[in-house]
């Protein structure tokens, strides 16, 4: 079957099912469902698995958490019934959606799952380091103070800064690949941290501005201070702001360092001149310092820290290096042009590595081969 047949397949499938879990399905589509998970054990147990009580609640957890999207509040404005009846049919629609992507799975696989050792995606994991002491790992679910001041504490998955009883050394928060961490700092500035991230920020911002070293990727929702603008450091370039929102992607071996402004106004400053982005606006800047203004989709670059990754005509060896920082893997172009192909979408940044890998293919001429922990790229 052609990949344009199997994603429709999944789409009428998953559609039916959710009818059939709602009580809306006609005749036809109840035939059409029950043709299809009689045609093999792996589809029924596959339909049995997302229908669970369990699986139900987990998927709804996570469409909660992605309210962003708008599909949940659309959902209940639609339903417009009782609690518990909606709650059971929202389920059911959660449990489409759900049986769309792992269809697509297997019927991409053959019918038959990926066989290997699993390749988990990341988690909260991150690392405290102050002066000259020894670095503090910070686990998810950690819980208490790091330092013996209490001016930094860990609780609910969240660093929390406070301003100390005395002036000490700049505090580090770094972290690894397959880690990420949010912060709340002592002005009232949230940062989400991704994978293979390092921010660093005084014990105590100064009267006059507040300033942060950034080397890697961080979602800044920055605390209004007309007196003292928020300044963010990156190897190519200086972000000047004020209260905004924006996301700051600034890995040092990244072709481009980019910034996007979701809401807000900031200044990007790189050698002698400045560039005033809008809301929607992302500065793109190379290694020798070549700077673009052009439009983006702000959700779309911050989408990250909702569980999600959002790709806009991204190259696969940019894709590729997301992929690796996340899931703790190296990548091995086997065709280096492979590498130069663009593409567009979004995934469960909360899959197993071999499934996200899986829905790429399927939209794609591109294989994968997984080797532990390395990724080989082919071309077709």
């Amino acid at each position: 079957m052609k990949e344009e047949d199997l994603l429709q397949e999944a789409i009428r499938q998953g559609t039916n099912a959710g009818r059939f879990f709602t009580g809306q399905a006609t005749g036809e589509e109840k035939s059409s469902l029950a043709e299809w998970r009689g045609a093999s054990e792996k589809r029924e147990a596959l339909l049995e698995e997302i229908a669970s009580p369990e699986a139900l609640k987990a998927s709804i957890a996570e469409y909660e958490a992605l309210e962003r999207r708008k599909a949940w509040p659309e959902l209940k404005a639609r339903l417009r019934v009782g609690e518990r009846r909606m709650y059971r049919r929202a389920a059911a629609a959660v449990a489409a959606v759900a049986l769309v992507g792992l269809g697509l799975y297997l019927w991409g696989s053959g019918g038959e799952e990926q066989g290997g050792e699993e390749i988990a995606p990341g988690g909260y994991r991150a690392i405290l380091i102050v002066g000259d002491a020894s670095p503090i790992s910070i686990g998810e679910g950690a819980r208490g103070a790091l330092l013996a001041d209490s001016s930094v504490v860990v609780e609910n998955n969240l660093l929390i800064q406070a301003t100390p009883r005395e002036k000490g050394p700049d505090r580090v928060v770094v972290t690894p690949r397959g880690g990420e961490f949010p912060l709340a700092l002592a002005d009232g500035t949230r940062v989400w941290l991704n994978a293979e991230t390092r921010l660093t920020f005084p014990a105590a911002f100064d009267d006059s501005t507040r300033a942060v070293t950034l080397s890697g990727e961080a979602y800044f929702e920055v605390a209004r201070d007309e007196a003292r603008p928020f300044i963010v450091k990156t190897s190519r370039s200086l972000v000047r702001v004020y209260g905004t929102s924006f996301n700051a992607r600034a890995y040092p071996d990244d072709a481009r360092q980019r910034i996007t402004l979701e809401r807000g106004s900031l200044g990007v400053r790189v050698g002698e001149r400045e560039y005033l982005l809008r809301p929607g606006e992302q500065a793109s800047t190379t290694a020798n310092g070549e700077t673009t203004v052009t439009l983006a989709d702000a959700r779309k670059q911050g989408v990250w820290r909702e569980g999600k990754f959002a790709f806009e005509r991204e190259s696969l060896e940019e894709i590729m290096k997301q992929l690796a920082r996340w899931y703790n893997v190296e990548v091995v172009f086997a065709d280096r042009r492979a590498g130069q192909l663009h593409f567009s979408g979004e995934l469960n940044r909360y899959n197993d590595l071999g499934r996200l890998l899986k829905m790429i293919e399927l939209t794609t001429r591109i294989e994968f081969e997984i080797k532990e922990r390395t990724i080989i790229v082919h071309a077709r």
